[in-house]
């Protein structure tokens, strides 16, 4: 009789008000907590540029209070209420939004674009260029040519040991680009002999002396491995190193001549770029902004000059190798050395390009020439290789995720579903929630808007005798109108005012009926008594009657929706919630699927067999 009672009102309402809605969390101050987070993330590099180490700090706060005031709360908390599962389709993709947001911020260059789109852009050339000028510039043009056919590679490994690392063959994947034989380096002064002898690393050789002469049984320096190596110069094989992941990014670094420049002129700057070779003249001097340090895109330069050294000098080009460097524990920096970069010797040690191996004596020392032509390569500046379009979609990717994350949005759809559906299914569903929910908060509405002003005039006398004239009633005001006039008069709660016209007592079911409906007209006395303030119904009382926000969505128990809906209360099993009924599940004890409460191990509870699910002695009851 309830629902039907319910339906019945919920038509007359539909003919009689427009229906309202109600959002439980503002969602301009919703949206409001949720936009500094998409700000930031969308603008990390202009942040990061401006704060630096404190930006990570910003954006972990701004995180929190965004998550928590703006993706989480709730618009419509109650589970019944026909909207609800709009709020449970905006925490789920809010989630998966949130992390691909956070993805293409720290991943793509999104990012990036967004920065160049806030920044100048500088038209430079080459000669002008310079790596301090452009700071705080955005897109940086030069006027210049860049020489792929003199491109360097390297590998940039993180987490690999040595011979991982060396297995990588970088060059092979520009296997499409003819290697030009124009050096890079002007080395037609340059003999094999020319060596400065004041520039030996003296202290590399004595350290290395004193390795060989403490021998292999001596605890220090120099032993053989067992294959346990750590990821150092000679651990080829590696028990710890190989539980790790080893990423592997090639970076490349491309020469920038003038563009008036004959074949094979000196470079005046490079055109660096990670896991694709550089493709632009212009982009940005923040190149640690990738995979990758200036002394890995100076790896790659001497990547490249080492295959143009001649036939003399090849004992200079780095890939000569110490034979017991594989037996070495410790890293070939202990010892003045670089790993080797070569297949050949993987897991050896080698000398840096521009240095060689002291024949008989161990060490390195520096082709003088050709080193401090090479150190003047690695001084020039660099300009990480952007075109103007690059990250542009993945900057729209980064905004649709954004406009999903907002709850204005969101908020315009529920609007719409509340005002554009044609469903009358779907419109009884909305007016029935208003009469279980609402009467008091559209009661309310409709005094503060002075609605007063009708041309009825209803009398109401109460059980002790007092009779008062209540003015301003129209045939289509609707009894909860008169009910909160009646509660303002006789100063007492909404709830406890109780409606007799006629013989009939009128119940809150009735409340979205007018009173021309109800058969009242201008002048009828109605009579006032105190009820009985209806008890809250079990459903209500369950948990699973709300979802506040999103961590309760995400983190409560399924069954305690099996709870709310549970059709067995008269079956449920009285039995103690031990291991030994229910399982290791129950050691720490057992929570309640209606109220979510915790229990002790041991306490008895009410178990339906058929959902499998428990309740405590509150929830049991009908």
């Amino acid at each position: 009789p309830l629902a039907q009672s319910s339906r019945h009102s919920a038509v007359a309402m539909r003919g009689s008000m427009k229906p309202g809605l109600q959002f439980d969390g503002n969602p301009f101050i919703m949206t409001a907590a949720t936009v500094p987070m998409l700000y930031v993330l969308m603008n990390r590099y202009s942040i990061q540029t401006d704060l630096g180490f404190f930006a990570l700090a910003l954006l972990g706060a701004l995180s929190l209070l965004g998550v928590t005031f703006g993706l989480a709360p709730a618009f419509f908390p109650r589970v019944d209420h026909p909207l609800h599962l709009l709020d449970r389709c905006r925490w789920i993709s809010g989630c998966g939004s949130c992390v691909l947001l956070f993805l293409c911020a720290l991943c793509s260059n999104g990012a990036v674009y967004a920065y160049m789109q806030l920044h100048p852009t500088l038209h430079l050339s080459l000669h002008e260029y310079s790596e301090t000028r452009v700071e705080q510039a955005g897109l940086v043009m030069l006027d210049a040519k860049l020489d792929l056919k003199r491109m360097g590679a390297s590998a940039h490994c993180s987490d690999c040991t040595a011979s991982q690392c060396a297995r990588k063959d970088c060059r092979t994947e520009l296997g499409y680009l003819l290697f030009s034989e124009d050096s890079l380096l002007r080395v037609d002064d340059i003999e094999s002999h020319d060596v400065a002898e004041d520039e030996r690393n003296y202290e590399n050789r004595r350290k290395l002396s004193e390795s060989l002469a403490a021998g292999p049984n001596e605890t220090g320096t120099f032993r053989r491995l067992s294959g346990a190596g750590a990821g150092g110069g000679g651990g080829g094989g590696g028990g710890g190193g190989s539980k790790k992941h080893c990423s592997i990014t090639c970076v490349y670094a491309a020469p920038l001549v003038p563009e008036d420049a004959e074949p094979g002129a000196a470079p005046v700057a490079w055109a660096v770029s990670s896991s694709s070779p550089p493709s632009a003249t212009s982009g940005t001097r923040h190149f640690d902004w990738w995979t990758g340090e200036r002394k890995d895109y100076q790896r790659a330069m001497d990547e490249a000059v080492a295959h143009q050294l001649p036939e003399r000098l090849k004992v200079c080009n780095g890939q000569q190798a110490m034979d017991e460097s594989k037996n070495w524990w410790g890293a070939c920096s202990s010892y003045g050395y670089v790993n080797c970069r070569t297949k050949d010797n993987a897991g050896l040690c080698c000398c840096p390009v521009g240095e060689r191996l002291l024949a008989g004596e161990g060490g390195c020392e520096p082709c003088r020439r050709l080193k401090g032509r090479l150190d003047a390569l690695h001084d020039l500046p660099l300009l990480y290789s952007l075109a103007e379009d690059d990250g542009q979609k993945s900057f729209y990717f980064m905004l649709f995720f954004a406009l999903v994350l907002l709850p204005l949005p969101w908020a315009i759809a529920a609007r719409c579903c509340w005002h554009l559906t044609d469903s009358a299914t779907l419109r009884d569903s909305f007016l029935q929630y208003e009469v279980r929910h609402q009467r008091k908060q559209i009661a309310e509405t409709w005094i503060g808007a002075s609605a007063l002003h009708g041309p009825w005039t209803i009398h109401v006398a109460s059980m002790s005798g007092d009779c008062r004239a209540l003015p301003g009633f129209q045939g289509t005001s609707l009894l909860v109108h008169l009910r909160r006039s009646v509660a303002d008069i006789f100063g007492t709660n909404f709830e406890e005012v109780g409606l007799v016209f006629g013989s009939n007592l009128l119940p809150p079911d009735l409340d979205f009926q007018s009173l021309s409906e109800l058969g009242m007209s201008d002048g009828c006395t109605v009579s006032f008594v105190l009820s009985q303030v209806e008890p809250t119904p079990r459903k209500e009382r369950m948990a699973g009657h709300s979802e506040g926000d999103a961590f309760a969505f995400f983190r409560r128990n399924r069954n305690v929706y099996k709870a709310l809906d549970c059709k067995h209360l008269s079956q449920l099993r009285f039995v103690q919630g031990t291991v030994g009924n229910f399982g290791r599940e129950y050691t720490k004890g057992w929570n309640c699927d209606g109220c979510e409460r915790h229990f002790a191990p041991g306490t008895y509870l009410y178990r339906c067999d058929f959902c499998r699910v428990d309740f405590c002695r509150e929830c049991a009851d009908e």
